[in-house]
């Protein structure tokens, strides 16, 4: 039968004898490569049983896993951002951006909603765990003063009894010599006039520039007013505080083009990406969703995030 199977292949595709051997040998061949992987399977599978067992197992793995990683707790940048900031303002997500761990960020704004306050620059290092060169690569940073400067109040001197018939004559009484601060926060035209070095024009540019911002939330912003210029404002500075004040606030999903142009932190371009971000990725919810807009940098995120509401 052999004979005949060579001699029809053979004939039938003109092969010659060589040829007709070699695909009497090769054609087989294949055939049990081809056939192999079933025949492997089917006489060596091994019946495994254990798949809900495995399940189960695997789950409960996930759920360590899950219950070891902290909530909300981002991972701080390779490069942390460096910009002026009051701990006792400053947002959970600029304190991520200035390399703060997560989980102290969260503690942070526990203790501020508790009631706490940072009243001088190592108040900060007063949170738990909060790294040490975290604290010295951020001090120059922070808006708070290095300490706190104690009222001393003069007693009278007691004065000495006088004999009897003698008349004791009163000196006068020197009035002490008061030292001037303003709230910049609430001080109209007329308080800021008081301030030796500010004119009617200064104080009209700084009420101006503080309306059109929403208020003033630090004593540094009121470098950025028009023409007034550094050696005044260290002049100023110990004559000025900016506390109790309130913001307006920017709702940012829901303002137009006009209102957001209209604000000193965003520039032309920025309003246009803010509205083209906005429609393309959706609501903006914290300061991550803004730091996707290309024309904002992180430092300008900070300073405009107090303005922002997200709702």
């Amino acid at each position: 039968m052999k004979f005949r199977l060579k001699q029809w292949i053979k004939h039938y595709f003109g092969f010659t004898k060589t040829e007709t051997n070699a695909v009497v040998v090769l054609v087989p061949l294949l055939v049990l490569i081809i056939l192999s992987p079933k025949f492997y399977s089917a006489w060596f599978r091994v019946d495994y049983q254990n798949y809900e067992h495995d399940a189960v197992l695997l789950d409960s793995l996930v759920a360590r896993v899950k219950e070891s990683v902290r909530p909300n707790e981002l991972v701080p940048p390779s490069k942390p951002e460096e910009f002026f900031f009051n701990p006792n303002e400053v947002s959970v997500d600029s304190l991520r951006l200035l390399g703060v761990p997560g989980f102290i960020a969260d503690r942070i704004e526990n203790y501020r909603s508790k009631g706490g306050q940072f009243r001088v620059k190592a108040d900060l290092k007063k949170i738990y765990d909060f790294p040490d060169l975290t604290y010295n690569r951020l001090e120059q940073f922070i808006l708070l003063p290095d300490k706190v400067k104690a009222r001393v109040e003069k007693k009278p001197t007691p004065k000495a009894p006088k004999p009897d018939g003698e008349i004791e004559v009163m000196a006068p009484e020197k009035k002490a010599e008061e030292f001037l601060v303003v709230n910049i926060a609430s001080a109209d035209s007329m308080s800021l006039r008081a301030l030796r070095g500010v004119g009617p024009a200064y104080a009209r540019r700084i009420v101006k520039y503080r309306d059109l911002l929403g208020g003033f939330y630090h004593v540094e912003q009121l470098r950025e007013v028009y023409g007034l210029s550094d050696s005044l404002f260290v002049a100023l500075q110990p004559h000025l505080i900016c506390e109790d004040y309130q913001l307006k606030k920017l709702a940012i999903n829901l303002a137009t083009f006009k209102q957001l142009n209209a604000h000193p932190y965003i520039s032309y371009q920025q309003a246009s990406d803010i509205l083209n971000t906005k429609s393309k990725n959706g609501k903006f919810t914290n300061a991550n969703d803004l730091l996707k807009v290309e024309t904002f940098d992180s430092t300008q995120v900070a300073k405009l995030l107090p303005y922002l509401d997200f709702r």
